[in-house]
C-alpha cells in the first residue's frame, strides 16, 4: 500500500498490544505510525467524503491546539497546524509521499523532452 515499502508481516491493528507490548501508542492522537485506507460507500462521491472528513479533522485539530502539550508551539507552527486539511485520494496505486514531490519536476521534464523531440 505504500510505494517502495514491503512489510514482511501484516497483523490486525487490534493485535497491536500483543505484537509490541512495550510500545502500544494506539490511543495517542499525536502518534503518526498508522495510515488509514478505506472504501467509499456506494453512491458517495469523493468530494462528499472529503467534506465529511474535513469537518471532523478541523474539530480534532482545534481541540488539539487547546491541549497543554501544544502550548510550547510557536504562533507560526500553530497557524500552520490550523491550516492543515484532510484529503481523500484514490488508493488504487497506494500511498507515496514521493509522488506529490516529484509530480511537477516530472511534468517539466516531459515538456522539455517534447520540445526536444519537436525540434529534432
Amino acid at each position: 500500500m505504500t510505494l517502495g515499502f514491503r512489510p514482511r508481516l501484516h497483523i490486525p491493528v487490534t493485535m497491536k498490544r500483543e505484537a509490541t507490548p512495550s510500545w502500544y501508542d494506539l490511543e495517542n492522537r499525536r502518534s503518526r505510525w498508522l495510515q488509514v485506507f478505506a472504501r467509499l460507500k456506494p453512491g458517495l462521491s469523493r468530494q462528499q467524503a472529503e467534506a465529511a472528513i474535513r469537518t471532523l479533522h478541523k474539530q480534532i485539530i482545534y481541540q488539539e491546539v487547546q491541549e497543554p502539550a501544544f502550548s510550547r508551539a510557536t504562533e507560526y507552527s500553530r497557524q500552520q497546524f490550523l491550516r492543515s486539511y484532510a484529503v481523500v485520494l484514490p488508493g488504487g496505486q497506494g500511498f507515496s509521499g514521493m509522488r506529490r514531490a516529484l509530480e511537477t519536476p516530472l511534468q517539466v521534464l516531459m515538456a522539455l523532452v517534447g520540445i526536444v523531440l519537436l525540434t529534432a
